[in-house]
């Protein structure tokens, strides 16, 4: 009975909620005068060029909360920042008064304001407009669909001048033009470099052979080693021309010279990148058109240099956790990524448009929309917690697109403390979803929209409170998930479990994860910064662009079915994607214009077409055998991944296993996978193959990476298993050897038996005569 009377006092309590700020708001233009006086009234600290703390201490100094921080600028202010965004939630107006009641969404708001799932386009008629040529290639295409090569020519100028006033007539070999085709070489030298890691540079312009025994050569493709580090040298991105009108459109922004956009921070601490990531924006705005659900993340370009960068950042949860950030968008359907916005520090990201009025995380949201002309499009964004809020919700569901997304920190306005009281006379057993929800009506101007929050009771204890405009509160797809249950012997052992949640969760749980996989994707499909090692920012930023463009180009290549129509396996797009994207890069169309030109020996087959691939190196899942002859200076042929290739070390997963202890390099992390060639589990004793288990690329880190460097470094009798076969084989080899001598040595004291007993018998004979 007492339980009986606590649920229905939680009811009677939570049935009319109204969350609401009891404080006026000021007249908005008071408050962006007195916004405006405090911000600028702050004293700046001067920018300093030279960061004095170690990564190391900076680790050990942010390592006790999960937020971000700003290296240069450490100084957070937390009394004025509160005052700043709490100001700014009075500028809500009619939202500052919310009724929630109890209660879901049985049907999702956009299907019925008949809104229509778009499916993800490339429009090929404006990629190939410039160079029609590309329609030829295979995998070149792509990458082009997703990097503004249209900026090319000048840009190339512009490097060439450079070049030519430090270096003269030797900038390039032969008194050459950097041109849009040496352009593709240079990136595809650098691909190749991240496609084959552990070898000095200079060594991938040697005709002879290096480790590991493979003559690179790369010089016969256009480019001498002395080329390259001259183009390294003169390479600058393209720059804003400051005194000129700025960009109204996005062909604008292909041209020459352009000016800043309105708003543009003088000095501009970014100049050198600016213009470059406007363009890459406006020209896949210009060439795609995205699906109907997005999803905004962050990505971080590692930087652990002693010298600093402006908006040095540094975020403990993040796999490369120093660095500098990017708020990004990616296309939740095809897994493209979209959209990108340069995160410039704390003190410069304050002036951003919608900060004063609604704080940071809206903000990003609101310039989302309007970057990216979604306004009134029905787009369905997916958030993780960083910009969850019923303000966000509110605002964008004003504009015409709709929310997803988690609420963590940004609790205002949100019922959390009903949706928990709800969430505790449920049970988890028997419920249907379990999950709790409420609901508020909004008057807009296109009728009433409803804001659905949720509070869903995952496995483990674990929780999820949702803010949402769309999408159902009813039963969606189960979710399946692992459970790891630690055994009596300290063991842990995995087991697959089921998990009901409603349909808006499921969506979540499907969608939200796309930049972190683009993020993985681009990690270990070969990193061109670790390849590029520069400590000038700007060309690490460069590096970031063009790994994400060829991701990109990856992705579509997969989504639209060129991958399936070609018949690769989906365990083997990335690699064979990337070498055929770098063979193309050294026979791309630009260099086929040029009646000089001679297509290098290997590149392409008797019928003239470009074919096969370069061959693979040591990578995640397969590690190149390269015949002797393809070693010697005397051969120039390029050995075929289908023929000369077989997979040495791959990954398999355990399931209903123990979990155990890593033990390649010093990560001993716990781990459910392990390397299928080098695992010896009939070895004789405790460790016999203890050291093939292996942390999966997935995790985010490099254990397999590292192991499969190390058996191709030490060659095929490294691992433990062949090691133990040679061992018994030698052992065998041995055996039969004793045995043979042990038949020689039997058969002759069998001969000198014979011969005794046949001397014995002529003495009897003798003496019985």
């Amino acid at each position: 009975m007492d339980s009986d009377h606590e649920e229905e006092d939680a009811l009677q309590a939570c049935t009319a909620l109204v969350v609401h700020d009891p404080d006026s708001a000021p007249p908005a233009g008071e408050l962006a005068e007195q916004d405006e006086e405090v911000i600028r009234a702050r004293p700046r600290q001067p920018a300093r060029r030279r960061i004095n703390t170690a990564p190391a201490r900076v680790l050990a100094e942010y390592s006790d909360d999960d937020e971000d921080h700003d290296l240069l600028h450490c100084d957070d202010e937390p009394e004025e920042e509160a005052e700043l965004v709490e100001e700014g939630e009075k500028l809500l107006g009619k939202y500052d008064d919310i009724v929630w009641k109890l209660g879901g969404m049985e049907a999702c708001q956009r299907d019925q304001g008949r809104w229509i799932d778009e499916d993800p386009k490339i429009r090929w008629d404006r990629v190939l407009e410039a160079k029609p040529e590309l329609n030829d290639t295979f995998f070149l295409k792509y990458f082009c669909a997703f990097f503004p090569y249209t900026t090319l020519p000048w840009w190339c100028k512009e490097v060439t001048q450079r070049g030519r006033a430090k270096y003269r007539n030797l900038f390039i070999t032969r008194n050459r033009d950097f041109t849009p085709g040496l352009f593709f070489v240079f990136i595809g030298n650098f691909f190749y470099m991240a496609q084959h890691p552990g070898v000095p540079r200079r060594a991938y312009f040697n005709e002879t052979a290096v480790f590991p025994e493979v003559a690179h050569n790369l010089s016969r493709f256009g480019l001498t080693y002395t080329d390259f580090e001259h183009v390294i040298e003169a390479l600058e991105l393209p720059q804003y021309t400051a005194g000129m009108a700025a960009a109204t459109d996005n062909k604008k922004l292909f041209a020459p010279k352009c000016g800043p956009p309105l708003g543009t921070p003088s000095p501009d601490e970014f100049v050198w990148v600016r213009r470059f990531i406007d363009t890459w924006n406006a020209w896949i705005a210009w060439t795609y058109i995205s699906s109907h659900i997005l999803n905004p993340d962050e990505t971080m370009i590692r930087w652990l240099s002693k010298y600093g960068l402006p908006g040095l950042m540094f975020v403990r949860r993040k796999p490369d956790p120093l660095g500098h950030e990017l708020k990004n968008v990616s296309d939740a359907l095809s897994r493209i990524m979209v959209w990108v916005e340069l995160q410039e520090g704390k003190d410069r990201d304050r002036l951003k448009n919608y900060v004063r009025e609604y704080g940071a995380t809206t903000a990003f949201a609101l310039r989302l929309v309007d970057a990216m002309n979604l306004v009134g499009k029905g787009k369905k964004l997916i958030m993780d917690s960083w910009f969850g809020s019923v303000k966000a919700s509110a605002l964008l569901l004003e504009r015409g697109t709709f929310l997803v997304a988690i609420v963590k920190t940004n609790t205002k306005f949100y019922p959390l403390a009903s949706l928990k009281t709800l969430a505790s006379t449920i049970d988890k057993k028997t419920h249907s979803t379990r999950a709790v929800s409420m609901t508020t009506d909004l008057k807009l101007d296109s009728g009433t929209k409803q804001i659905l929050a949720l509070y869903h009771l995952g496995p483990a204890g674990s929780v999820l409170p949702v803010v949402a405009t769309c999408g159902i509160s009813l039963r969606g797809a189960d979710r399946q998930y692992d459970a790891h249950q630690k055994l009596s012997t300290g063991e842990r052992k995995i087991e697959q479990r089921v998990c009901t949640q409603p349909g808006v969760v499921a969506d979540y749980k499907k969608h939200f994860h796309i930049i972190d996989d683009i993020n993985q994707q681009t990690n270990q499909t070969g990193r061109l910064d670790e390849a590029w090692k520069t400590h000038y920012w700007p060309h690490r930023d460069l590096a970031k662009f063009l790994n994400i463009s060829k991701v990109n180009a990856l992705n579509a290549w997969g989504f639209f079915g060129d991958a399936a129509e070609a018949g690769v396996p989906e365990s083997e797009r990335a690699r064979h994607f990337t070498n055929g994207f770098i063979r193309e890069c050294y026979a791309n169309p630009w260099l086929r214009e040029d009646p000089q030109w001679v297509c290098p020996a290997g590149l392409e087959g008797n019928d003239g077409e470009l074919r096969g691939s370069l061959f693979s190196p040591p990578s995640h899942g397969t590690r190149s055998l390269i015949p002797a002859e393809i070693a010697t200076p005397e051969s120039d042929v390029l050995a075929d991944d289908a023929e000369q290739s077989k997979p040495v070390c791959f990954l398999k997963g355990i399931p209903g296993g123990h979990a155990q202890k890593c033990t390649v390099s010093t990560c001993k992390a716990q781990c459910y996978m392990y390397c299928v060639t080098c695992h010896d589990p009939a070895g004789v004793g405790a460790k016999s193959g203890r050291y093939a288990w292996i942390c999966g690329p997935r995790t985010g880190r490099e254990c397999f990476k590292e192991h499969v460097t190390r058996v191709a470094q030490k060659g095929a009798n490294f691992t433990p298993k062949r090691k133990r076969v040679a061992k018994l084989a030698g052992d065998a080899e041995e055996l039969a050897k004793a045995k043979k001598q042990a038949a020689d040595t039997a058969g002759a004291l069998e001969a000198a038996s014979a011969a005794a007993a046949e001397a014995a018998a002529a003495l009897k004979e003798l003496l019985e005569s």
